[in-house]
């Protein structure tokens, strides 16, 4: 007999569930009290194509990191395309939004958690302007990376992602929103036997 199992959640605004042949049959009381979000920062407002100042821009991710030189009339623009285009990237996609003050670089991590967080610096013999910039994205503001904050059945546990495994035996929670549900995994009986 090939043994699979269901997993469904009463409160489906919270998300789903996926099994393995290993999960365990019972119900289980699941709040979700934070998602697991990705670190976004920007920076300050610039004229559309003006000169940042030359040095070299790191961004770091753990302990993987890119040096993105920075020549003398590069803009946001270019630095963005450097970031993106970059063999070594850890993890970080850049953007340009054309706001009313102007244009604005927009740094976001490709994966959500802490761990996946990044950080912005200057070299040495970098100009005042692109200093400027990577301290102005190094400051946490109000985007910062966050692990996804849950409980089952009263123990707390945690995840990088919001698809959270390794913490119930054969079991992923896929969440979607915060709150409680009950979970309850059963044997599926429609499986085939032999």
């Amino acid at each position: 007999t090939y043994n699979t199992y269901n997993a469904t959640f009463s409160n489906t605004a919270i998300g789903s569930a996926t099994t393995l042949p290993n999960a365990q049959p019972g119900t289980y009381s699941v709040v979700v009290s934070h998602l697991a979000t990705a670190q976004s920062r920007t920076s300050g407002a610039y004229a559309t194509g003006s000169a940042v100042g030359a040095g070299t821009l790191t961004v770091s991710v753990g302990s993987n990191s890119m040096n993105i030189t920075v020549g003398a009339t590069d803009s946001i623009s270019t630095i963005a395309s450097a970031i993106n285009q970059s063999s070594s990237n850890p993890g970080v996609q850049a953007t340009i939004v054309i706001g009313s003050n102007g244009a604005q670089l927009l740094l976001t991590s490709t994966k959500t958690g802490v761990a996946n967080g990044f950080t912005v610096t200057a070299g040495s013999g970098s100009s005042s302007g692109l200093s400027s910039l990577a301290t102005t994205l190094n400051t946490a503001g109000s985007n910062e990376a966050s692990d996804a904050s849950l409980s089952i059945n009263g123990i707390a546990a945690t995840g990088a992602s919001n698809a959270v495994s390794g913490v119930l035996d054969g079991v992923t929670l896929n969440l979607t929103a915060t709150g409680s549900t009950t979970m309850t995994v059963s044997q599926d009986t429609t499986a085939v036997t032999g």
